[in-house]
């Protein structure tokens, strides 16, 4: 019961959205999940609970009370610690002293400006540290040889001293992120040995470059809102984290796609960037990516024609919001979402789509299509669910297939009925699955 009652505590933090993986990942894009909910335990017991605090089974929490300093009387046995919410400015060397149990400590949304070098020391079962959203300049020293998770966005800190994570070998997630670091204050090897370090984020920082890193089991690297430009990005940053399967690159300097990255890559995002080419064979071997996220960019058709080809595993293609006027070939047959949505695309291949043998979601809206650039059969695709085609010119609703189940083709030129989506050669029974489809969406369009 004990156990269950500190793990229920320790899920509020470890969720926010959905992912393929269960567990302790599951929370790792959202800066906010370093917080606790406010949590409503029984009323306090025995005559060693600090006062305004409330204790039961091992689990002392002291959140919201506009506490300044760290409080006396901690019952020796506690495992979770809560002190988020609160206005103390210092942790002292004998705080936590007798608290040789406790494994989660949660000290977000202070105002810590000093902790002393020894504070943490004696906590010898500590796994997880939470220091988030506090005014510290540097990272804590000393820190337990058992702790697997230290979480410190939005401080201070401006370096990152390899003496910090020196012996933390059990470590697996560092959050770093929204700190004003540079990349000259991140001391080379600052994480070198920790074979466990599976998560590691320092996003919406100054640094401009990758570190220069050899951590063999990291599986998350998330870079996000930085500075990083392709000419500061090593030949093989990436490629020698043999077990990377997610990396988030968005919103940074970068004029190329990055590469060439491990064969364990799952999920590639790259938003938000300049990006104008993808190199030849950048992504060749890649045979496990699933997911690309490549908006807001400024791809070109030919820039990346050949570019995703052998991807026989990718199911996921977002090229919205580029300067595509013509589609891209040589794309996998796998994929189920494509988006194109937001380019300058005037017309589609005959027979395009046909090649697609799992395509379910297919967007072009925000184009340029007319009616003399869409063949008859373009959006004939008897594996699509659903089809945007909204935002462009056309003024005839083109041919779908009976298993559609939305369509949108709201602010175009329509003016036909909506019987002529039925191609000419249609039987009856086909007639009826088209107006089965749940969406129809045409508004506003002047139509009969």
């Amino acid at each position: 019961m004990k156990t269950v009652i500190i793990l229920s505590l320790l899920a509020t933090v470890c969720y926010s959205k959905p992912f393929y993986q269960k567990g302790l990942f599951d929370f790792m894009l959202e800066d906010e999940g370093s917080g606790f909910d406010t949590v409503q335990v029984d009323a306090p017991l025995g005559p060693t609970c600090p006062f305004r605090c409330q204790c039961h089974l091992r689990v002392v929490q002291c959140s919201d009370i506009g506490l300044e300093q760290v409080p006396k009387n901690i019952p020796a046995d506690t495992t979770l610690l809560d002190l988020q919410n609160n206005k103390i400015t210092e942790i002292k060397d004998a705080d936590f002293k007798n608290l040789k149990n406790l494994h989660a400590l949660i000290l977000v949304n202070n105002k810590i400006k000093s902790i002393s070098p020894t504070a943490f020391a004696s906590l010898t079962k500590l796994e997880r540290l939470y220091l988030s959203k506090n005014n510290l300049k540097e990272l804590p020293t000393n820190m337990p040889k058992s702790l697997q998770e230290l979480r410190v966005h939005e401080n201070m800190i401006t370096k990152v001293k390899k003496s910090v994570f020196d012996g933390l070998n059990n470590m697996i997630v560092i959050e770093l992120g929204t700190n004003p670091i540079e990349s000259s204050g991140v001391e080379k090897g600052a994480f070198q040995g920790m074979k466990k370090l599976s998560y590691l984020r320092i996003a919406d920082t100054n640094i401009t470059s990758v570190p220069k890193e050899n951590v063999t089991d990291l599986k998350w690297l998330i870079l996000d809102h930085n500075h990083l430009s392709n000419a500061n990005i090593k030949k093989k940053a990436f490629s020698k984290l043999k077990e990377l399967q997610r990396l988030y690159i968005s919103f940074n300097n970068l004029t190329e796609l990055v590469g060439p990255l491990p064969k364990t890559m799952t999920d590639l995002y790259a938003t938000n960037n300049k990006i104008s080419k993808i190199t030849p064979n950048i992504l060749e071997g890649l045979e496990n990516l699933t997911v690309v996220h490549l908006q807001h960019n400024a791809l070109k058709g030919d820039s990346i024609s050949g570019a995703f080809k052998g991807l026989k595993s990718l199911l996921y293609l977002d090229l919205s919001y580029n300067e595509l006027t013509k589609l891209p070939i040589g794309l996998p047959p796998s994929i189920s979402f494509l988006y194109f949505d937001n380019n300058k695309i005037s017309n589609i291949p005959d027979e395009y789509f046909q090649g697609f043998k799992a395509l379910q979601y297919l967007r072009v809206s925000h184009n340029d299509l007319k009616d003399s650039g869409v063949p008859g059969n373009a959006f004939n695709i008897s594996t699509l669910i659903e089809l945007d085609l909204s935002f462009n010119s056309l003024e005839k609703i083109p041919a779908v297939n009976e298993g559609l189940e939305n369509l949108y083709l709201h602010v175009n030129k329509i003016q036909s009925e909506l019987m002529f989506i039925i191609p000419v050669n249609t039987s009856r029974q086909r007639f009826k699955g088209i107006l089965d489809i749940d969406v129809i969406s045409l508004s506003p369009n002047t139509t009969i």
